[in-house]
């Protein structure tokens, strides 16, 4: 989404139209984005005021949505980092996850835990007595933290008491594109520096998943998304379908897709290595004469010259 059909808060001219063009011609299309921290109800409303375009709840695969199909949910306790506020407690908690906690409550509970927190984190932490000796079965990293210096700590106290907790990132993005010239930081710096601090304190690998573009349980789940679109748009009943995590898509009826995308490094190998085309846009992380993992099937200005050029590459334009 960012760097495609938003850059920051603001819409990148020709994402209404590629989308509307899509609605017209019956194309099923999702939305599948690397960010999170929010609900996928909320996204699909920021996105239908923003795009001024029908986007449905069903539509929306944000980088942790795969996170609601993890089996064995409802008896876990979980740390969950990143997003604003605490509002990724309430997504979890959405997702159906026994006990959920954010670092935020750590520092409510104690504030000398990471003397140097954000105050704000008081705001919204939840004190909780013995929270610093919690057994969590999991760390869910939704987004990319507000607060480093805190998250890492706390991050880090959970690992010295049990080193083998499973860490499980949502997205492994290096860089993404907002309002400012140059491309940011995400969440894979994130990455890096837990795990480079797990190996220096414990010395063995940190035991993580990666989950979001470019990996093949991302584009899994994708696929499963956007064939119950295409069976709805059928005509054919979807009710009870639930997606299941990490599960392989067998005899789809779909065979040519396209992933459009601003990032060759997650939207446009992943898309290739899972074999679907891909169209990369000048709008977002990418610069002509930058270095691509692979050559992309469309190379355009912007997300409608893409989609135009995919319908047209299908005959339906």
């Amino acid at each position: 989404m960012d760097g495609v059909l938003l850059k920051g808060s603001k819409p990148i001219p020709g994402a209404h139209e590629a989308l509307r063009l899509l609605e017209d011609r019956r194309v099923p299309w999702i939305l599948m984005t690397n960010g999170g921290g929010i609900s996928e109800s909320a996204r699909a409303e920021k996105l239908r005021e923003k795009l001024n375009i029908p986007v449905e709840v069903e539509q929306v695969v944000q980088s942790h949505t795969p996170m609601k199909a993890l089996k064995g949910k409802e008896d876990m306790t979980v740390l969950v980092i990143g997003g604003d506020r605490d509002y990724s407690r309430y997504v979890a908690e959405e997702y159906g996850f026994k006990k959920v906690v954010v670092t935020a409550d750590y520092i409510a509970t104690n504030s000398s835990i990471w003397p140097f927190h954000n105050k704000e984190l008081l705001e919204f932490g939840r004190s909780e007595k013995g929270i610093d000796e919690l057994k969590i079965d999991a760390i869910l990293v939704f987004n990319d933290p507000r607060d480093l210096g805190t998250d890492v700590q706390v991050v880090a106290d959970i690992l010295n008491r049990d080193p083998d907790t499973h860490v499980i990132f949502s997205n492994n993005d290096w860089l993404w594109a907002n309002d400012y010239p140059k491309p940011r930081f995400g969440q894979g710096v994130t990455r890096f520096i837990i795990e480079k601090m797990h190996q220096e304190i414990h010395g063995k690998p940190l035991n993580m998943t990666i989950l979001g573009k470019p990996t093949k349980v991302a584009y899994d789940y994708a696929h499963h998304v956007l064939l119950t679109r295409s069976l709805k748009l059928m005509g054919a009943s979807v009710e009870g379908v639930n997606h299941q995590f990490g599960k392989e898509v067998e005899g789809s009826h779909m065979k040519q897709v396209f992933m459009v995308g601003d990032n060759p490094a997650s939207d446009i190998i992943g898309g290739h290595n899972y074999g679907w085309n891909t169209a990369l846009v000048r709008t977002g992380v990418w610069r002509d004469g930058d270095k691509l993992p692979c050559w992309p099937t469309i190379v355009g200005d912007d997300v409608f010259a893409v989609v135009s050029a995919g319908l047209k590459k299908m005959g339906l334009f």
